[in-house]
């Protein structure tokens, strides 16, 4: 019925969660004699409830990489006295601590988590708390009933105290509220009977009401010039309050606001107070308003019997907070006034030497609604001040060519990000990733492609306006790039789906050897390993046990080897066993091919090199062979003449496919069969190895590559393989660069993929549309319009399309409006088209001549003489 004896609890290593309710349990489970739980490094996440109730609970070590800590992990934990919450915690949810009665000692993280609601509620013993300078909300009843608490170490970022936040914290004397904070919600002290001096900066313009009520040893109260009212119930039952000033922006004092305030007998009322609650007041027979003869102050005192005393105190020195300021269009910022001394009556005014582009409240509330400069001018009676405001044109939005992206690991691509309004007065971004193991972006929007992943790139305008636009980057792949020999392979066995790269160098090689494992295989005619020289040239193709335990030659210091499967079935993969540095240039001596018969072995062609005294199968030496891979095997096949073998004069069997455990081949029926050659059967063409078996899948052949379906018979036109599309020509041979296919022209990568999208040929950019159709004439992309010629190419610059001439910019992108280029300025309709001739623009008229130059100065034009303005306009 429950776990009562239960004292300490070890995890095992591995685990990342501690789940909800683990130590909670049902109705009748109970883990009350839990005493020390050991968190392993491994765990992140301490789930909701998850020690609820753990009442003798006195120790909790580890926590050393817990992110997130859920709601009530520790309620009730009543024998808890002290924790230390890693830097690692990220978030925190509500009433942890709640009930932690015994608790003395917390240690909160350094990372941006707030006081959540209830966090240490009733935490009886907790006697003080340093709140790191990264918290900025202190939610809801955070500390209630924490009545042994006297010291609070306030972070320099607060900005809200919410509701009962402090309430019952009945050991506190002193309460210095940061400048910065700006409200301070209901109850946030109520009850704070030891509570006898307060602080509120000018910074606060928000407060709940009930916030000091039952501060029964309050004194001393000093009140912020940011505050507008004065709640309801705020001091009541202050038994001790004897005087307070009231800032000289409170426009009201609300119901009750000082109730019970035995002690009560002295308020300093400023001018701007317009109303006050009848029942603010308790004992107005004993209170004495001090305020200006003929405010509202007077008034009150008048209709409610109490005494009134004239004191009017003129300002000798008025300061603001700031001398110039620095804002965006669209800001608002609060000007807070010093005057000396406090209690001064002057009047105040506040003013704006230019309202078309900074207004100002009553209250010092500037606006900015134009750009330019203004000055504001304070004025307390007979002294004054002033902050001279500069209003810039902030960037309003920001758009990049592309929201998403699919690259191969070690790929760029140049992100252009556009800066709107134009007359922003900062353009300037920053970029970032967010996961820059995956991605990196530099700070000219390059990204570079790094492993398999997803990250989002950002860029963001400089300015303040924290305008930005971001970019989902998806890697497909990754790319090793290699120090060891031994660490280029694949693993045993690869992934399905794989596409990963592994590159190694040998600096100042011109040519390098690289030899495979023995074990090296792949899944023949499905999977396939691509190896590429230096400069990204496709060395070979190969598939199956192609590579195993041989050695291939490659032009240059460098190496790329690629792995790329399907989505099921693997083999073990490979492995580089040794990448030597070689000599570039062969001596070679052709070996010719030799016909092997049914009585007598036969040879392939290969060459043999005199310098390194090794075999190739190519004369540039790229794939190294030996003799006895070579040789071809007496034939068990015929070769027939007349229906009787030439050799052996066997007789011939009937012509037709056959099949042995290795493959497919083609019985010609003369006792003949194809090898390495092509072969027209039954309407359609195959393609024969050096042994004679039909191909399958992509093959290399002469100078084109070439696919062949399972049945071995060749592929032409349009078809798709994993993922990627491609297009046969007639012929069979793969479409590689531009081909016209019908009316249409496309383009296919140089591993002929079918390309979409923007991409660069040489110093040119295409468009291709998602059919991968190459685009000629007018497109709109985006909000873009784009204008690419008859070859498909992207137009820059000048452009004389039928009768019209447009201008596109360096990215392509078709302009309008006015447009410097060069030393001429020009004006594009909102068409593109360049104006020529009489044009009314906003409010004014201009001449463009017949190559579309804005005209200034004096112009004779059609006879008469007209000026123009160094901006154009005709006077």
């Amino acid at each position: 019925s429950g776990c009562s004896n239960l004292k300490t609890i070890k995890f095992e290593k591995g685990i990342t969660t501690i789940p909800a309710n683990l130590f909670y349990g049902a109705d009748t489970i109970w883990f009350d004699g839990l005493e020390e739980i050991d968190i392993p490094e491994t765990v992140t996440t301490i789930g909701n409830s998850a020690f609820f109730n753990c009442r003798n609970l006195t120790t909790v070590t580890g926590m050393k990489n817990v992110t997130k800590i859920g709601d009530n992990a520790f309620y009730n934990c009543s024998n808890l006295k002290e924790i230390t919450i890693p830097n690692t915690v990220e978030s925190m949810g509500t009433s942890i601590f709640y009930g932690c009665t015994s608790l003395k000692s917390v240690v909160l993280p350094n990372k941006r988590v707030n006081i959540t609601d209830s966090t240490f509620y009733n935490c009886s013993s907790l006697e003080s708390i340093t709140l790191p300078d990264t918290v900025e909300y202190i939610r809801n009843n955070a500390f209630y009933g924490c009545s042994s608490l006297k010291k609070i170490v306030w972070s320099k970022s607060i900005k809200e105290i919410e509701n009962n936040a402090f309430k019952g914290c009945s050991s506190l004397t002193e309460i210095i509220i940061p400048d910065g904070v700006t409200s301070i919600g209901s109850n946030a002290f109520q009850n704070c009977t030891s509570l006898a001096s307060v602080r509120i900066p000018n910074s606060v313009t928000s407060l709940g009401t009930y916030i000091f009520d039952g501060c029964s040893l309050l004194t001393d109260v000093a009140l912020g010039k940011g505050l507008t009212t004065i709640p309801s119930y705020m001091f009541s039952n202050c038994e001790s309050l004897k005087n307070i000033k009231i800032p000289y922006n409170v426009a009201t004092i609300g119901s009750y606001a000082f109730l019970n305030d035995t002690a009560f007998t002295e308020i300093t009322i400023p001018r701007k107070t317009t109303a006050i609650n009848s029942n603010a007041f308790s004992y107005p027979g004993k209170l004495n308003i001090y305020g200006i003869s003929g405010t509202y102050a007077e008034t009150f005192a008048n209709e409610n019997n109490i005494k009134f005393t004239n004191r009017e105190v003129n300002a000798s020195k008025v300061e603001l907070n700031e001398s110039q300021i620095t804002l965006n269009k669209g800001d608002t910022y609060n000007l807070i006034m010093s005057v000396t001394p406090d209690d001064f009556t002057d009047a105040v005014t506040w003013k704006s030497t230019d309202t078309d582009v900074v207004t100002v409240t009553e209250t010092g509330v500037i606006k900015a609604v134009g750009t330019g400069t203004a000055t504001i001018k304070l004025t307390v009676g007979n002294v004054s001040a002033s902050c001279l405001i500069t209003v810039l044109q902030p960037v309003t939005s920001i758009s990049l060519d592309r929201s998403s992206l699919s690259l191969d690991s070690a790929d760029n691509y140049q992100l252009s990000a556009y800066i709107y309004p134009s007359t922003a007065s900062n353009k300037n971004v920053v970029w970032e990733s967010s996961d820059p193991s995956v991605a990196t972006i530099d700070d000219n929007g390059m990204v570079t492609a790094l492993k398999k992943g997803t990250a989002k790139i950002t860029v963001k305008a400089m300015d303040g306006s924290n305008v930005s636009a971001s970019c989902t980057v998806t890697v497909k792949n990754t790319t090793y790039v290699c120090d060891t020999v031994d660490k280029i392979e694949s693993q045993h066995n690869y992934e399905n789906e794989c596409s990963d790269s592994w590159i190694y160098t040998i600096e100042g090689a011109e040519c390098i050897e690289v030899g495979f494992d023995e074990r090296t295989t792949v899944e023949s005619g499905f999977d396939y390993i691509y190896i590429f020289s230096a400069d990204d040239t496709m060395v070979g193709q190969y598939t199956g046990t192609d590579l195993a335990g041989k050695t291939i030659r490659i032009e240059g210091s460098k190496v790329r080897i690629k792995l790329e499967s399907d989505g099921s079935g693997n083999e073990w993969g490979f492995k580089v066993t040794s990448v030597k540095r070689a000599s570039k240039s062969h001596m070679m001596e052709l070996i010719p091919a030799k016909e092997a018969t049914c009585i007598e072995e036969g040879n392939n062609s290969y060459y043999y090199c005199s310098e390194c005294n090794k075999y190739f199968k190519d004369e540039a030496g790229t794939i190294e062979t030996t003799i006895s891979d070579e040789i071809i095997p007496v034939k068990k096949d015929h070769e027939y003449v007349n229906g009787y073998c030439k050799y052996c004069n066997k007789a011939q069997y009937e012509a037709g496919w056959k099949k042995t455990s290795t493959g497919w081949w083609y019985d010609n029926g003369d006792g003949t069969y194809p090898k390495n050659e092509w072969k027209y059967i039954d309407g359609k063409w195959y393609h024969f190895d050096e042994r004679g078996y039909r191909q399958t899948g992509w093959k290399y052949i002469g100078s084109n590559w070439y696919f062949f379906n399972e049945s071995g018979d060749m592929r032409t036109g349009w078809f798709t393989r994993y993922g990627k599309t491609y297009y046969c020509k007639p012929d069979g041979s793969m479409a590689r660069q531009f081909v016209k296919v019908g009316s249409s022209t496309y383009y296919f990568d140089s591993e002929g993929a079918l390309q979409t999208g923007w991409k660069k040929v040489g110093n040119k950019w295409y468009y291709m549309n998602s059919n991968g159709i190459v685009q000629t004439g007018w497109k709109q992309l985006g909000k873009n319009w784009y204008y690419l010629n008859s070859d498909g190419s992207m137009q820059t610059g000048w452009k004389q399309v039928g009768r019209y001439w447009y201008y596109m910019d360096g990215n392509g992108v078709m302009q309008t409006g006015w447009k410097q280029i060069g030393k001429n300025w020009y004006y594009m309709d909102s068409n593109g088209v360049m104006q020529t001739g009489w044009k009314y623009i906003g409010k004014n008229w201009y001449y463009m001549d017949g190559n579309g130059v804005m005209q200034t100065g004096w112009k004779t034009i059609s006879g008469r003489r007209y000026y123009f303005y160094a901006n154009g306009a005709m006077r």
